[in-house]
């Protein structure tokens, strides 16, 4: 019973000089003024990269006012801080010792993989479902949304361009950007 204040990352971030710093001690100054509240800092690493990675001013001036809000004198007892990354390899050391618990959600296994493409793909048999989840290895929740969305959104295309009836996308459409996202996973975790 306690009211969370949701705080997407483009609310605080601007692009002019010493704003991002000032939206975000003024989230947390309005927080404050709860008798209780929690505080949900979704895509945290957007404010808080580590400065071991050379860090621009601006992005350093914002670090520092999550670290004083969060942990310092001003940290006022009423506001659970709640951050959220996928990212937290790039998060700021002194960020994560602020934090009391630390908790990390595994990718998904097969079954889970299975029930997620289920929510998404209602029209493909059990065992096309479970194919799509033997070969989306290493894709999280988000990554399985974005190709069932990909694949449908490519599917309209196909069928507005080649005039075809309208019905759901075939299961190889879903291959087809499995296994273009998974080389763009592959990419990105090789680049970073």
């Amino acid at each position: 019973k306690i009211p969370m204040v949701y705080i997407p990352i483009e609310n605080i971030l601007s692009k002019y000089y010493g704003e991002s710093a000032k939206n975000l001690s003024e989230i947390f100054n309005y927080a404050e003024k709860f008798p209780r509240v929690i505080l949900f800092l979704d895509e945290i690493d957007s404010l808080a990269v580590s400065r071991e990675q050379g860090i621009v001013e601006a992005t350093r001036r914002v670090l520092s006012v999550l670290l004083r809000k969060i942990d310092g004198f001003e940290n006022k007892n009423n506001v659970l801080t709640i951050g959220a990354t996928n990212r937290a390899k790039d998060l700021d050391h002194a960020l994560l010792s602020r934090f009391d618990v630390i908790i990390r959600f595994p990718l998904p296994d097969i079954k889970e993989r299975f029930n997620i493409f289920k929510k998404y793909i209602k029209h493909l048999i059990e065992d096309e479902l479970m194919e799509l989840a033997k070969i989306s290895e290493g894709f999280s929740g988000r990554n399985i949304r974005d190709v069932c969305e990909m694949a449908e959104r490519k599917w309209a295309r196909i069928i507005i361009k080649e005039n075809k009836q309208i019905v759901p996308p075939p299961k190889e459409i879903y291959k087809e950007i499995i296994l273009k996202k998974k080389l763009e996973i592959e990419l990105w975790n090789s680049s970073g």
